[in-house]
Formats: C-alpha cells, sequence, structure tokens
C-alpha cells in the first residue's frame, strides 16, 4: 500500500441464515397454497416451491437458478456452468427437487426451469410477500447461504465445495452462519457462584 493511504475497515455484521427449521416451514408452506397460478399458467406454490429446493439444494447463485434449462439435469442431478466464475458445477437432488423441477419443465414453454414463468422482478416480489407470510426474515439468497450453513455443521469444511468458491474463506466470511454451527461455545466460569 503506497504511503501516506489509509485503509478503511468497515464493519462487517454477522452472516445470517434460515435455521433447518425455517427452511422446512418455506417448503412445506407452499404446499398450502391451492390452486393459485402465475399469469404465465405455472402454479404458485410449485413455483415457489421449485425455487426454494433448487436454491437451498444445489447453492446456485440467482442468477444461475433462473436460467437453469432442462438440459442441465440427468439422473436426479443437476449441472451447469456458474455464470460468475465460468466453472461447471454439479449437484445431486433430492426427490422432492427433482419432482419439483421436472413439473416445472414439463409446463415451461422455453426450456427454463423457473426463468419462464415469471419477471425476475415479479418473482423477487413474489417470493417476498410469501417469506413475510411465514414471518421469515431475509430474502431468496438466504436460501444459498442457508444451505452452506447447514452443510458446514454437518460436514465441516464442506461449505465451499457447496457454493462452488475458489477464494478462500469466502464461504466461511459471508455465508455460513457460525451461530447455528458452533454449538460449543467455551463459557468463563462464573465468578460469582
Amino acid at each position: 500500500m503506497p504511503r501516506g493511504l489509509v485503509k478503511i475497515k468497515v464493519a462487517r455484521k454477522p452472516t445470517r441464515a434460515w435455521t433447518l427449521e425455517q427452511c422446512c416451514t418455506a417448503v412445506k408452506g407452499t404446499l398450502q397454497l391451492g390452486r393459485e397460478k402465475l399469469r404465465s399458467g405455472a402454479p404458485v406454490g410449485l413455483f415457489l416451491r421449485c425455487w426454494i429446493l433448487l436454491g437451498y439444494e444445489t447453492g446456485a447463485r440467482q442468477g444461475d437458478i433462473w436460467t437453469l434449462r432442462g438440459e442441465d439435469f440427468a439422473e436426479g442431478a443437476v449441472q451447469w456452468l456458474q455464470h460468475k466464475t465460468g466453472e461447471p458445477i454439479w449437484k445431486v437432488l433430492s426427490p422432492a427437487c427433482w419432482d419439483a423441477a421436472t413439473e416445472m419443465l414439463a409446463l415451461s414453454h422455453d426450456g427454463t426451469v423457473i426463468g419462464w414463468s415469471i419477471q425476475k422482478e415479479g418473482g423477487y416480489k413474489r417470493m417476498r410477500r410469501y417469506l413475510n407470510s411465514l414471518g421469515l426474515l431475509g430474502s431468496s439468497k438466504w436460501l444459498r447461504r442457508s444451505g452452506a450453513t447447514h452443510i458446514e455443521m454437518r460436514q465441516p469444511g464442506k461449505a465451499k465445495l457447496h457454493l462452488g468458491h475458489k477464494t478462500p474463506g469466502m464461504a466461511e466470511r459471508f455465508y455460513i452462519d457460525w451461530s447455528q454451527v458452533r454449538r460449543d461455545i467455551p463459557c468463563t466460569p462464573s465468578l460469582l457462584e
């Protein structure tokens, strides 16, 4: 760093993610949305369920989720090229996620899984209203960090692989909710007992 320049430190807030129970509530709630449909004809519940499951299970960025296509899916898995890094990534999907994606693809007129059903801004507003109705803070971006947090809880050190990061420490600094991961926090003994 050149002389005379001062590096300004920016205070970083702790990363927050939804708990496993909150994620389950979000998915199960989509089953209760009835027969309401988007203008495209896609059922609202199916659209939201597919988005939530894909975001959580794949750890894909929003832009990648909206552009996933039918040819990216095969044999219970999805493989795509990450737009940000240019690297391919492959994920095995749960049966529920696979079913939601194939149902959406069966309705799709352009081969995308959810991108065909609603414009992005309208989709973000629809998701925000849905999350608000459940009392959940955050946005659909929390799906990526929630998935990474839950992987880190079960398989320490694997969140980076789940997110497809190349930069060391990126997952640990910006994507993992350590309040959920670190359950054995050391405590000092009480001085007044």
